[in-house]
């Protein structure tokens, strides 16, 4: 930028390239940072978008004696039978749907959230229902509930370099709350179909908006994005990803953009 006794002239050819390298530093710095860690431990309640083409396995239809509420050790009954190659013995975790999710840019729906809530063990079986026992809870679980194919609640998600180069956005969080920092649980619009995987790094960043009506004499371009942190990819789904925030340098918020870099 120069000032001249008539006119302010920005050079936009200087100005990029040395926001482009600004932005570079930082994520690099970020990328050092989070690789010290190399692994990232997760417990299972992160939760997942359930995407409008998919069905959960099954639901808790009943409870034992139509109690309301169930913990573990409790019986309860689900529409699952042998007619759906279920038998006795096969585990299911148990979640709960939340409210649609809507695309903070274009507004569309994306999916469902959903929570973990438990797990269950199927015991006897019908042609088209069963009766199963809740092995574990860790909130109170009651008819309506989502049955999915037994995952393990505590795993560890290892770091994975991505040959693709990818923009998103944080569409949701796991808490609904506004402001998001380190630790916290997010998700995205990206998944398997776009190429991301779990254990992929993705950089945070927001568009830097140039006040205008302090540059009457040129138009102003696109400035340096802010970097605000880094999220790891801990789950993928088709189109959608859970994810944790491992790096926040300022606040973050739903709506944020999310970028895959190629590791170089």
């Amino acid at each position: 930028m120069r000032f001249y006794p008539d006119r302010l002239v920005v050079e936009e050819a200087v100005k990029g390239q040395a926001g482009a390298l600004a932005e570079a530093k930082e994520m690099k710095a970020i990328a050092e940072e989070v690789a010290q860690e190399k692994s990232f431990s997760v417990n299972g309640g992160e939760g997942f978008l359930l995407e409008k083409n998919l069905r959960p396995a099954g639901l808790i239809v009943s409870t034992y004696q139509n109690r309301q509420m169930v913990g573990a050790d409790d019986i309860v009954y689900t529409d699952i039978g042998r007619i759906h190659g279920a038998k006795a013995g096969d585990r299911f975790s148990i979640f709960r749907k939340m409210d649609a999710v809507s695309h903070p840019v274009t507004s569309s729906i994306i999916g469902y959230k959903v929570v973990p809530l438990g797990a269950l063990q199927l015991s006897e079986m019908e042609e088209t229902t069963s009766r199963g026992i809740i092995t574990n809870s860790f909130q109170e679980i009651g008819a309506g509930a989502y049955l999915m194919p037994y995952r393990d609640r505590k795993r560890e998600v290892f770091l994975q370099a991505s040959e693709l180069e990818l923009t998103g956005y944080i569409v949701e969080t796991l808490t609904g709350k506004i402001t998001i920092a380190a630790g916290d649980i997010v998700y995205l619009d990206l998944g398997r179909a776009q190429g991301l995987k779990t254990g992929n790094l993705l950089y945070i960043v927001r568009d830097v908006v140039p006040a205008q009506n302090l540059f009457d004499f040129t138009p102003i371009g696109k400035l340096p994005d802010e970097v605000l942190g880094a999220v790891v990819v801990v789950e993928t789904g088709q189109n959608t990803a859970t994810a944790l925030v491992v790096k926040s340098i300022d606040a973050i918020y739903r709506g944020d953009r999310v970028e895959l870099k190629r590791s170089k």
